[in-house]
């Protein structure tokens, strides 16, 4: 897919209740059995997918890519590719990875999701959220979930992730596609993409979480170090 000029590649699929840690290093199943079980089996698939689908970017084998030891709390970067910008999200039972040559980028998957009383208190009358209250039930749940995905894919892609207070950023819920700053984002239909790109079909969403957002940004290599106005 081509997005901002640049090549982004992505994968969806499911979070096994028993995750494979066979393609992890040392250090990620040490980290790995620290967790909680949930938690663990999110970490193992969203580091496995990542690194099938950078090592089908890169023509090189999955076993060969080890972690990066300096992400600075990041996401997962790769020793044998600095050069690769790579984003992993995990929501609903479903992880989404994304990668990008020379480029930072941003992913996000969520399950539709009715905001909280509260937040659709406090962020009434920021314009991305602007007459969401006035919706009803339904359509309020999925035009915040696709607003936040967007929102959170840009804020990852600048690799700010919740720092740069995504909830500010300006989003169109009626677009599929637009830019913020030098970012670009496009929303994709999760369970559609998990078919374009040959995921076997238990990577397909189920009936009941066929509604879902995912969305993808880019932005520069250096775009963590811009600035943006909110």
């Amino acid at each position: 897919m081509l997005l901002g000029g640049a090549r982004v590649h992505t994968l969806l699929g499911p979070v096994p209740a028993d995750p494979d840690l066979t393609l992890l290093g040392p250090a990620e199943r040490a980290a790995a059995a620290r967790m909680a079980p949930g938690r663990r089996a999110e970490y193992a698939a969203g580091r496995t997918l990542l690194r099938r689908l950078a090592a089908r970017v890169l023509h090189r084998p999955a076993a060969e890519l080890t972690p990066a030891e300096d992400t600075d709390g990041g996401p997962p970067r790769f020793a044998q590719a600095p050069r690769l910008g790579t984003s992993v999200s995990h929501s609903g039972g479903l992880v989404a990875v994304a990668v990008c040559l020379d480029r930072g980028v941003g992913i996000d998957v969520e399950p539709v999701t009715a905001p909280h009383p509260a937040t659709l208190r406090r962020w009434a009358e920021l314009p991305a959220y602007r007459g969401l209250a006035d919706l009803d039930g339904p359509e309020r749940a999925r035009r915040f979930t696709r607003t936040w995905t967007v929102q959170e894919a840009c804020a990852k892609a600048i690799g700010a992730g919740l720092a740069a207070r995504p909830w500010r950023i300006p989003v169109d819920p009626a677009r599929r596609r637009g830019s913020w700053g030098e970012v670009r984002w496009t929303r994709l239909d999760a369970g559609r993409a998990a078919v374009r790109r040959g995921a076997p079909a238990a990577h397909v969403a189920p009936a009941d979480r066929a509604e879902l957002a995912l969305a993808v940004a880019t932005a520069p290599a250096d775009g963590h170090r811009r600035e943006y106005a909110w």
